[in-house]
């Protein structure tokens, strides 16, 4: 990813927003991925990601209702121990941010909830953290002290 983050970066520079949807559950390095998110987005600018929060009630609806019950998506798309939390989805940015001598400000985090409606699924935002959720942070300049 760092190499293809230099070539992207080379060619057209920092963006202002990076957004990644339920990925990082699926990345064998999450430390390392959002690092590359952190790295992608320019001063000011914004990361958002959603996944899946590691609780019981995650665990329930997206691995056995969602790949065993109601066969959604398939068996064995999802590992459990991979799922984050919101706070630590947040040290990840904050790690991330420092180490490239910048910040991470939490701008908002938020549930996703499915449902149906005319027979379409949706996705609804909600204050429900417990399965899915996403989080958008605003990465800062580090400022300069003055003496």
């Amino acid at each position: 990813m760092c190499m293809q983050r230099t070539i992207i970066q080379k060619r057209l520079g920092r963006f202002g927003t990076v957004v990644t949807l339920e990925v990082i559950e699926h990345v064998l390095d999450p430390e390392a991925f959002v690092r590359e998110c952190v790295g992608a987005v320019q001063d000011g600018g914004v990361v958002v990601i959603s996944t899946m929060n590691r609780t019981p009630w995650s665990f329930f609806a997206n691995i056995v209702a969602a790949e065993h019950l109601l066969g959604l998506v398939p068996t064995g798309t999802h590992d459990w121990s991979q799922f984050l939390s919101p706070g630590e989805i947040l040290d990840l940015l904050s790690g991330a941010a420092r180490s490239d001598g910048r910040t991470a400000e939490l701008i908002q985090c938020c549930g996703i909830t499915p449902g149906l409606t005319r027979g379409r699924l949706e996705f609804r935002l909600c204050g429900d953290v417990s399965s899915h959720f996403i989080l958008a942070a605003q990465i800062h300049a580090r400022q300069k002290k003055s003496h």
